[in-house]
């Protein structure tokens, strides 16, 4: 038995040797990245987390953002362009476009198209119309004509929401003919 103790302890030696010459370069690189590894294994377990305990209580995105806004109202939300939007505008924007749409007769489960270039509307309108319950189908801005049609069509869109820099995709499907909702 004393032979079999003697004999493992020196293939789990001559293991660990042949590992550490073998694989110096896969170790270094390990003990060096662990400490960032662990950090971004923490953040994401704690992000999981968050979205678990969001879903648990049917918590929006949209109600989600209102706790951060309430939280920190002065607080910049976006840097767009040489602008600085804090949580309180982007709050108060997503509200009114909220409403606007309520009033309009959307209500839960309805989708609007939203074809935009990124820009802190693009959210704004995003939020208020999750915050009524709307669902946003995030359409591409590189289509154009029959692929922007068929995008359309395939999310079921009620109405599409666009910026002034697509205006001439969407009077392109207008002018076509091919665009019967309504458009804002």
């Amino acid at each position: 038995m004393l032979i079999f103790t003697y004999v493992l302890a020196t293939l789990a030696v001559v293991s660990f040797g042949y590992i550490v010459i073998t694989q110096y370069k896969f170790i270094w690189i390990l003990l060096r990245t662990l400490r960032r590894d662990l950090t971004g294994i923490t953040r994401l377990a704690r992000t999981i987390l968050k979205i678990v305990v969001a879903q648990l209580k049917n918590q929006t995105v949209g109600d989600s953002f209102n706790q951060t806004a309430a939280k920190y109202p002065n607080k910049t939300c976006f840097y767009f362009q040489d602008q600085k939007w804090d949580f309180r505008d982007v709050h108060e924007l997503s509200n009114k476009i909220g409403n606007y749409f309520s009033s309009q007769g959307f209500r839960k489960g309805d989708v609007i198209g939203i074809f935009m270039e990124n820009c802190p509307m693009h959210a704004a309108t995003w939020l208020g119309l999750s915050k009524i319950g709307v669902v946003s189908a995030l359409v591409n801005t590189n289509l154009r004509e029959e692929s922007l049609k068929h995008s359309l069509e395939i999310v079921k869109c009620k109405a599409l929401v666009f910026s002034e820099e697509l205006s001439n995709a969407v009077q392109d499907l207008v002018i076509g003919g091919h665009l019967t909702v309504p458009i804002f």
